[in-house]
């Protein structure tokens, strides 16, 4: 799931217009998106949910059509605080059971909290059955923030895990150590939703780029393109025909060119290609070389064409 908040118009409630449900004037569209360097922005943009903060409600809608309940779901979210809660804790958002539509915080099978420090606010994850807890970093007033949570159904009862991750950077492995990890308390027997919530003494919140998935690069594609795979050699024999040249990590399916030098103080750009080729629909790739080619001695590299 990606949402950008596109399906309910600016000013409108959020929960006017599917998927969005539970609509309340306390949870409105705003205009503008919010956008953290190195994510990857939806496209298109969309707008923003805005939390009021003066009065109760809560706004939801599901991730999947049917509910989840084995292996991981990760959420991620852009999150902006213009101004400071009141004292205590303050639930904002979390992933709810399939059929659950209002979020209880404590009762919610995650729930992520914000509460007032100094200038600034700390952001905190809750899992059914125990205590919420907070991440030791405190954030600013009007920046916003990456914010990753996990949950991980166990195998037994009472194993399921939770996570926070803060402003964590966009990449495809995910970071070995949380902010925040929990395991314990009442476990949930499915997730389908995810929600907003608004009560008095809130503060006020923008919320946008909701992505809700299975793993860690769902939620935290980065806007950096990734670098071309490398080829690598990985055995080289010789046969009845030539110097034969077997390896993998290329693209698969893309062409190849076999090139060669007799020293490698050569520059690339001077090195002569030998053969060309395409790779397998696994990036493996095996071609042959006549010996005569390179003489008694010879440098060997695979290079995308």
């Amino acid at each position: 799931m990606e949402d950008a908040i596109t399906d309910a118009a600016v000013g409108s409630n959020l929960g006017s217009a599917a998927p969005w449900g539970g609509s309340s004037s306390q949870i409105k569209v705003a205009s503008g998106s919010l956008t953290s360097a190195g994510l990857l922005a939806l496209d298109p943009p969309g707008n923003m949910a805005s939390i009021a903060g003066t009065g109760g409600g809560s706004s939801y809608r599901p991730f999947v059509s049917t509910p989840v309940s084995s292996g991981a779901v990760y959420y991620s979210c852009l999150a902006q605080c213009t101004s400071l809660p009141t004292t205590g804790d303050k639930y904002l958002t979390g992933l709810l059971a399939g059929g659950t539509t209002s979020p209880g915080g404590s009762s919610d099978p995650l729930a992520v909290y914000a509460k007032v420090s100094g200038d600034g606010y700390q952001m905190a994850i809750r899992k059914s059955g125990l205590s919420t807890t907070y991440a030791p970093a405190v954030l600013a007033l009007n920046t916003t923030y990456l914010i990753v949570v996990k949950y991980v159904f166990g195998s037994g009862a009472g194993d399921d895990s939770v996570s926070l991750y803060l402003n964590p950077t966009p990449v495809v492995t995910e970071p070995a150590s949380p902010d925040v990890t929990l395991t314990g308390g009442t476990d949930a027997a499915n997730l389908q939703n995810v929600y907003l919530k608004s009560s008095s003494g809130y503060g006020t919140w923008n919320f946008d780029t909701l992505r809700v998935g299975p793993a860690w690069a769902d939620v935290t594609p980065s806007s950096t393109p990734s670098p071309p795979s490398q080829p690598v050699i990985t055995q080289v024999m010789i046969d009845r025909n030539g110097l034969v040249l077997s390896g993998t990590n290329g693209t698969p399916n893309a062409a190849y060119q076999v090139i060669g030098s007799t020293s490698l103080d050569l520059p690339l750009g001077h090195w002569f290609a030998l053969a060309s080729n395409t790779f397998d629909a696994s990036g493996n790739f095996a071609c042959t070389n006549p010996v005569y080619i390179m003489g008694a001695s010879g440098h060997f590299r695979i290079s995308n064409d």
